[in-house]
């Protein structure tokens, strides 16, 4: 588990510590929830999004989106939104640059977002007066050969519902710094956010979107459980629950995915506990039993999971 004080501290890599549990990789998998793995893999290549005013949430037309690197150009329409469907890739992935323009104000840049085969690219793009330069973490560079077996696991999930639950938050506090690298003496402000909105912009920055369905299913339990947690205990930080970077979890309100979205979707109604507790679980990038001692999932590991059945 890497860990400096308390948070992750290798900022190379991107996907590198916190939540899960290999029990949840399971779990997840034997859930009761009809999201069959063949009613996603005929969707069509997407880019979906919209165009709104920082300040005041209004839409804006007639702003100009390109993606250079996919001959791409269209302009939102009057409620902001856009969209391209059909997309030709060279690849299963690329990783492309997005800029968007409108009059009265400043630029808008999205570097390396990656577009993937079959999967919708959600973007929710906010303008200031100012210009800003959003920059998306590379997924980690460990890519472990072979899959590995299932171990002897044992469920701990169970519904919501009970009279002794700890009720599933509403919002979260996040200290938005704007970088994903853990850096504690960045400039922040804390911002209350929607949870599930939340989870939703953390889950495809924590776990590969193009991953299996069940795996996708696993990481928004620990995305959710590992906030839940800090929220229930009354945050992490004096002044906020989480960072919104690998201090905690990297959290991009402009980014989420089609794929990563239902997956939080599916698993809302689900929460991980011991002895009808919370735990203080935690997750790193890794293949199946390298987690070590502790509440630990490994993220690749549960892409072997899933790929094995589970």
């Amino acid at each position: 588990m890497d860990k400096d004080q308390g948070h992750s501290a290798s900022p190379g890599r991107w996907s590198k510590r916190k939540l899960g549990f290999a029990l949840a990789i399971t779990l997840v998998a034997l859930l009761a929830l009809t999201f069959p793995l063949s009613a996603f893999s005929t969707e069509p290549t997407a880019i979906e999004g919209s165009v709104r005013d920082s300040s005041t949430g209004r839409a804006i037309a007639n702003a100009t989106i390109q993606i250079p690197a996919l001959g791409l150009r269209t302009t939102s329409d009057s409620t902001g939104a856009f969209s391209w469907t059909g997309l030709s890739l060279s690849g299963a992935s690329q990783t492309v640059d997005m800029e968007i323009r409108a009059q009265g104000y400043g630029d808008w840049n999205l570097l390396n977002v990656r577009v993937l085969r079959a999967e919708t690219l959600i973007i929710e793009a906010e303008l200031k007066d100012t210009p800003q330069t959003i920059t998306i973490p590379p997924p980690s560079s460990e890519r472990p050969a072979g899959f590995a077996g299932a171990g002897d696991i044992l469920p701990m999930l169970r519904a919501l519902g009970a009279a002794e639950d700890i009720p599933l938050p509403e919002t979260i506090r996040v200290r938005v710094t704007g970088n994903a690298y853990c850096n504690l003496s960045l400039p922040y402000t804390v911002e209350v956010i929607d949870f599930k909105d939340y989870v939703k912009h953390v889950l495809p920055n924590e776990w590969i979107p193009s991953w299996p369905w069940e795996s996708l299913r696993s990481g928004a339990m620990a995305a959710k459980m590992y906030a839940w947690y800090w929220i229930s205990v009354g945050g992490k930080w004096n002044d906020a629950d989480v960072y919104d970077s690998t201090c905690d979890q990297v959290y991009n309100p402009a980014v989420s995915y089609l794929s990563t979205n239902r997956a939080v979707d599916a698993t809302w109604n689900w929460r991980l506990t011991r002895n009808d507790q919370l735990i203080q679980t935690q997750y790193r990038d890794g293949i199946i039993s390298q987690c070590g001692s502790g509440d630990c999932m490994e993220q690749y590991g549960s892409r072997d999971f899933a790929l094995n059945g589970w």
